[in-house]
């Protein structure tokens, strides 16, 4: 067999470990972490302490520090609902060159979720090539050694941070339950007592204070409850106190129960009153938030789109919150949505659909509420009567024209004597202006009471006629028409079952009944009739 010239094969071995790290950069980058839990910090655990450690480890070490992240007062309970954390592994992952490794002090700074850090460093090394370095000790994931030791720092804080939880938690719960919140208060709210970050708010016990923007979300809530929607009180929020808010975080607050004085935190079995002031009722705590009976709560609302108008005003019969309705730009197709049943229904009836879309539902049943033609005259005799004064308006207009026509009869009847009988020219003058202004008063009179009459009549018409063909005009007309003829019918809302797109009417409008004709009887007689 014929020998084998090795040397042949050589430029085929792979480079050894300490040739790759020749090929390193000279200096490696890091970057800086550091935390604390609260401003007042043991000492050691201070963040300029922390930071000093690290910028001398780089110094010492030759490493090229890029930058350090952190410098807050952050829990370390979750990992990446730390903003300056979330930071950190952003620009580590992002960055270029990246940083060879996150340098933290104590390893314990950088979280305390043990099994969840622990993947995300194993991540950051396979996937990203970034390292996590301790400087008050030299550890690193760089090695076998040190990256097993790291992981069980991080296994320890994890659980450090259960047996302090485990300790202090009996005393939290009793905390709360005499009526006291943790943490910072919600927004409009300001936070006095011993575990603060303001060093001008420590106190000897906690004590939560409404603050001006608090008196601001007062005035909201009154006007939240009178329908108004969360655009026009972000408006006018604006507008009268210069107060910015968003749209989500106004959402919160109206179903945050802080605000009506409740406590409901989670290591509590029940809410409990709070020490703190509140500024809504709970009547309109619950009317805004309609837990009771969603009816009661549900306001007119002018905001939406043509193609639903029923969106705000259609209520879920499952969970009895309001429905929304949107638009899937991609196929075209308006929806509604229950968001807590996650249900949607077809705004409109499609082609290749087997239900009918919910407009039309709602269309149909307009129809059978709508005022009988038949009822139209005397309805009109009997609104005339009771809102315009019917035949007393006319009686009042021939009481009128009696007065002005005595008045023209006296007008003649002086004329006659100052022509005839040498009545003194300047008593007849000034009879005869009496006389005429009189005549002018009540002619003025009498033309107002036809004027207001007949714009009344015209308005009592149009609204009888609006009445008879609702079912129309809800169909044809523009959004706020909509709107207006579906409130007028069912001033309560409507509610749907989506089980099966039932439509439930809590209550009508007394003007409106069920139309005979729509029934199965009328139309059994309209079968006989034509045999």
């Amino acid at each position: 067999m014929k020998e084998i010239n090795l040397d042949r094969f050589s430029g085929f071995m792979r480079p050894k470990e300490a040739e790759q790290k020749l090929k390193q950069p000279e200096k490696k980058r890091l970057l800086g972490y550091t935390r604390v839990s609260s401003k007042r910090q043991i000492e050691g655990y201070s963040i300029e302490e922390q930071k000093r450690s690290i910028i001398e480890f780089a110094k010492v070490h030759d490493y090229e520090l890029i930058d350090v992240k952190g410098g807050q007062y952050e829990s370390a309970k979750g990992d990446f609902t730390r903003k300056e954390f979330k930071a950190l592994i952003e620009t580590a992952t992002k960055v270029k060159p990246k940083p060879y490794a996150i340098a933290i002090k104590f390893i314990s700074r950088f979280s305390r979720t043990g099994g969840g850090a622990i993947g995300l460093v194993d991540n950051l090394i396979n996937n990203k090539g970034v390292h996590l370095l301790e400087t008050s000790t030299g550890l690193c994931t760089d090695n076998e050694d040190g990256r097993i030791r790291i992981y069980e720092k991080l296994l320890e804080a994890a659980k450090e941070n259960k047996e302090r939880l485990e300790r202090t938690l009996p005393g939290m719960k009793s905390f709360v339950e005499a009526g006291n919140w943790l943490g910072k208060a919600p927004f409009g709210y300001d936070t006095y007592g011993k575990r603060v970050i303001d060093d001008d708010k420590l106190r000897g016990s906690q004590k939560i204070v409404l603050n001006e923007k608090g008196e601001h979300l007062r005035e909201a809530w009154k006007w939240k409850v009178l329908g108004w929607s969360d655009a026009q009180i972000q408006k006018e929020l604006k507008d009268r106190y210069g107060m910015k808010i968003s749209i989500c975080r106004l959402g919160y607050i109206w179903s945050n129960p802080f605000y009506a004085g409740v406590n409901r935190n989670g290591l509590l079995d029940h809410p409990v009153k709070g020490k703190w002031e509140a500024i809504v009722s709970e009547e309109d705590f619950f009317k805004v938030n309609y837990k009771d009976d969603p009816f009661k709560a549900r306001a007119y609302n002018t905001e939406g789109n043509v193609e639903y108008p029923l969106a705000h005003f259609a209520v879920c019969s499952k969970c009895g919150h309001i429905m929304v309705g949107y638009k899937n730009k991609k196929r075209g197709i308006s929806y509604y949505k229950c968001k807590t049943c996650s249900t949607n229904f077809n705004a409109d009836t499609l082609g290749h659909s087997r239900n009918k879309g919910l407009n039309d539902v709602f269309a149909e049943m307009l129809s059978d509420y709508s005022l009988d033609e038949r009822f139209k005259a005397p309805m009109m005799d009997m609104v005339k009567e009771i809102l315009c004064g019917g035949n007393n308006v006319e009686q009042c207009i021939k009481a009128l024209d009696k007065q002005i026509a005595e008045i023209e009869a006296k007008e003649k009847a002086l004329e006659d004597k100052y022509l005839f009988e040498h009545f003194p020219l300047d008593k007849y003058e000034a009879r005869a202006a009496q006389l005429n202004d009189e005549k002018m008063r009540l002619q003025v009179e009498r033309e107002d009471l036809v004027e207001k009459s007949s714009n009344t009549f015209s308005d009592v018409e149009n609204a009888i006629d609006t009445i008879c063909k609702a079912h129309i005009y809800w169909k044809l007309e523009d959004l706020e028409t909509k709107k207006r003829v579906q409130e007028l019918v069912f001033p309560q809302g409507i509610r749907i079952n989506p089980e099966n797109r039932e439509v439930l009417t809590p209550e009508i409008n007394p003007f409106f009944i069920k139309n005979p004709c729509k029934s199965n009887d009328c139309n059994d007689e309209k079968k006989e009739s034509k045999k």
